[in-house]
């Protein structure tokens, strides 16, 4: 199985993977916040993949799609799905105060599986699951969204895009200068989750292997396409008009 990885030079998520490697070595609870799409699951996985129960199971706990009055019992199958390995309870800001209770009573057993909680924001998940807080408190991953880390999309971009034709033996693919715009431009509200659509989306749509602006919704470009981005060592852009394209670089 592929180890996950957390991509991207951006300060911030460096620093938030320079801390989720430090803390897959504990067993105690982890919260991760980020808003949807920021890839709080993925780094779960990453976390299990690097912790020390790596070689049991993830189990995965959706409190969104959790039935009302049967929760204890979805817990319960939950925790003997990931034995000894990590329970993910996604979108733990969604928990009644029962629900929030059966965990907390859960955490302290030292036979459950290591408890990784997601939810968009750090109050948020302690102001729904006050029981929680203090532990929520104590160990926290914060994912930034992508419209803070737009110097990472050249590299997101790449990856998902060699995943794809990884996937369906397809020949390398490459985005022109002129749809690295849009992508830049766009202030993309589905974080990561919505780029790696977008990119798999185009190269559907491209056929070739070579992506163009036209290959990507007509709203990332809101005027004439005749821009193209250029960005500087400090992580700027600039705007080139469409007679220098030639000369236009995207690195």
């Amino acid at each position: 199985m592929q180890i996950p990885i957390i991509i991207g030079e951006d300060p911030t998520i460096r620093r938030t993977a320079a801390l989720a490697q430090r803390l897959a070595a504990t067993v105690h609870p982890i919260f991760i916040a980020g808003e949807p799409g920021t890839g709080r699951e993925h780094v779960a996985r990453f976390l299990h993949a690097r912790g020390p129960r790596a070689v049991a199971p993830l189990s995965i706990l959706d409190c969104g799609a959790a039935v009302r009055g049967a929760f204890d019992d979805e817990l319960a199958r939950a925790f003997r799905s990931a034995a000894r390995g990590t329970l993910l309870i996604r979108d733990c800001d969604l928990l009644d105060a029962e629900g929030a209770a059966a965990i907390a009573t859960a955490v302290g057993d030292l036979a459950a599986p290591r408890i990784v909680m997601t939810a968009s924001s750090t109050a948020d998940a302690v102001a729904a699951t006050p029981l929680l807080g203090d532990r929520l408190g104590a160990l926290t991953l914060y994912l930034p969204p992508l419209r803070i880390r737009r110097a990472d999309i050249p590299a997101l971009v790449a990856h998902f895009k060699d995943a794809w034709c990884c996937e369906y033996g397809a020949p390398a693919a490459s985005f022109s200068a002129a749809a690295m715009v849009g992508l830049w431009r766009h202030q993309w509200p589905g974080n990561l989750r919505e780029l790696r659509s977008e990119v798999h989306a185009a190269l559907d749509r491209c056929g070739d292997g070579a992506v163009d602006a036209i290959h990507l919704p007509p709203h990332f470009f809101p005027g004439p396409r005749r821009a193209e981005v250029r960005v500087s060592s400090g992580g700027g852009a600039s705007i080139i008009p469409q007679r220098r394209r030639a000369t236009a670089l995207f690195v």
